[in-house]
């Protein structure tokens, strides 16, 4: 004998449903099917409806599976979603939900395509297909970071928060930017060249050396109106930032630094370009004497060895 399914109130099979996913938090979640087992009193189509309203006000939480199956989750402190976003993802499928709750985590920090892929448990493909549908229905808008490379994505009715990326040389991932940084400490070294010129044109030869060495000497004051100037990046460099930046340069034996007895950075702390008083040896600019990974290196055969050295074969042996 069947139980015949009478249509019960959307509010009650919300509760319902909400509860069940409480009920279940800290576990690896609930299949639709699971949901459905557990609550045979009322419709699939109302529970899967109870489900949607649940994901639109953030309440809870859509995850693939390493099967590929779709699952839900409690969500203990509910994202604030935008209700524009959230009014057009009623008719989207789990898939978009579950991009669409991502990219709303995300908030006005925007997000990079691979940590959705990262998040969402989709392959490339999917990601790719689902971030075009969301476009298209203005839900979600393509935004870049400080260095204008990366491709990021924000709920559509934000404005994109850039600041919020702890250093403009770092992505929202945390990692370098690595062709942004090369661009800018280019500019920067050039500076330093310049005023070093200036310098000896100024004091040639050995009648002042001291007051040649002090006028080659650039500001962060100067270097930061240089770079801020040239539109490179997206965001205002802050003398900090560029402190960050040209301390590269001191790292590597390339510059020098001073700080006079002053708070203010812009004006306090100063760089000059150093000129090597002779070559590197040999042994020295080889690729093994600055390999990160040398002593890693094994016999041949393995992952890292001499055969398989990307520094030796495209870079050391051609140039």
């Amino acid at each position: 004998m069947s139980v015949k399914q009478e249509p019960a109130a959307a509010a009650d099979v919300e509760d319902e449903v909400l509860a069940l996913c409480k009920s279940s938090a800290g576990s690896a979640g609930l299949l639709l099917n699971a949901v459905a087992d557990k609550l045979p009193h009322h419709l699939p189509t109302a529970i899967l409806a109870s489900l949607n309203r649940l994901l639109a006000k953030g309440v809870i939480e859509l995850h693939q599976n390493d099967d590929g199956e779709m699952i839900y989750k409690f969500k203990e402190k509910p994202v604030a979603s935008s209700s524009l976003s959230l009014s057009g993802a009623k008719e989207l499928s789990r898939e978009e939900q579950l991009v669409l709750q991502i990219v709303a985590e995300a908030g006005r920090s925007a997000i990079w395509n691979r940590d959705i892929r990262a998040q969402s448990n989709l392959t490339i493909v999917q990601v790719n297909k689902v971030i075009k549908c969301l476009e298209g229905r203005k839900l979600i808008k393509e935004v870049k970071g400080a260095s204008g490379r990366k491709k990021m994505y924000i709920l559509f009715e934000l404005d994109h928060d850039i600041t919020q990326c702890s250093s403009p040389w770092l992505n929202i991932e945390g990692e370098a930017e690595v062709e942004f940084i090369r661009i800018i400490l280019a500019q920067c070294e050039q500076c330093l060249q310049e005023r070093a010129e200036q310098a000896e044109e100024k004091h040639p030869g050995d009648s002042n050396p001291s007051l040649r060495h002090y006028s080659s000497f650039v500001s962060i004051g100067e270097l930061g109106r240089l770079v801020n100037g040239l539109n490179v990046s997206k965001v205002q460099l802050t003398p900090n930032d560029i402190e960050a930046l040209m301390d590269l340069l001191v790292y590597d034996c390339k510059a020098e630094k001073t700080v006079k007895g002053s708070t203010d950075v812009e004006t306090a702390t100063s760089y000059r370009l150093l000129t090597p008083i002779m070559p590197p040896s040999g042994l020295v600019r080889t690729p093994c004497g600055v390999c990160p990974v040398r002593r890693d290196c094994c016999s041949l055969g393995q992952h890292i060895s001499p055969v398989t050295c990307a520094y030796f074969n495209h870079s050391w042996l051609k140039s």
